[in-house]
């Protein structure tokens, strides 16, 4: 009887653990949208034993070694009076390759800002586009699209010619959004 309690202890102990370690790799798991834009916003828990001001300091420290010199970075602003950082920048999602159309690329276009607070951080990133840049017969055309437009559920909810490169587009952007946040996530856990 004894035996049986231990093993389901451990099985439960173990099923708690993945389920934790399972929601801080997607924290995102649907678009939300406030005041009709698109808006993903996370509290990251820090070390409490830190004051604002050492947490501020490991956050600019993150942020030029992720982000200086990266030349998909338009922009890094450091507010040390309101304890911030906002990134703008850009990346390439991969979406499938679709065969109606020729070789296709998708950049996204973003603004993210990190804010101390006393318990540790909030991450929001949002103003976020997309330009999807086509080419055929050694032609290329370019489209701009917003979030609000492409990834919103009611976007997906739409049926026509695009709605696969929307739900494409939707889930490598929850897939990026989330990486933003478990690589904060790590890196103020290992300060703990």
């Amino acid at each position: 009887m004894r035996k049986n309690i231990l093993i389901v202890s451990i099985m439960l102990l173990l099923s708690f653990y993945l389920s934790a370690q399972q929601s801080s790799n997607s924290i995102f798991a649907n678009v939300p949208v406030m005041s009709g834009r698109v808006v993903f916003q996370q509290f990251i828990p820090a070390d409490n034993s830190l004051s604002a001001d050492q947490k501020y300091s490991l956050l600019t420290k993150w942020a030029k070694d992720n982000y200086s010199g990266n030349r998909m970075v338009s922009g890094i602003r450091f507010n040390e009076k309101e304890r911030n950082v906002t990134v703008s920048a850009k990346t390439e999602l991969v979406l499938p390759k679709s065969t109606k159309e020729g070789e296709s690329k998708l950049m996204m276009n973003y603004r993210f800002d990190v804010s101390v607070t006393n318990g540790g951080l909030i991450l929001t990133v949002r103003d976020i586009t997309f330009q999807k840049i086509a080419s055929t017969n050694n032609q290329s055309t370019s489209k701009v699209y917003s979030a609000e437009e492409t990834i919103t559920d009611a976007s997906i909810a739409a049926s026509d010619e695009e709605k696969e490169f929307r739900i494409s587009t939707r889930n490598e952007t929850l897939a990026f959004v989330n990486s933003l946040y478990d690589t904060l996530f790590q890196f103020f856990s290992k300060k703990s």
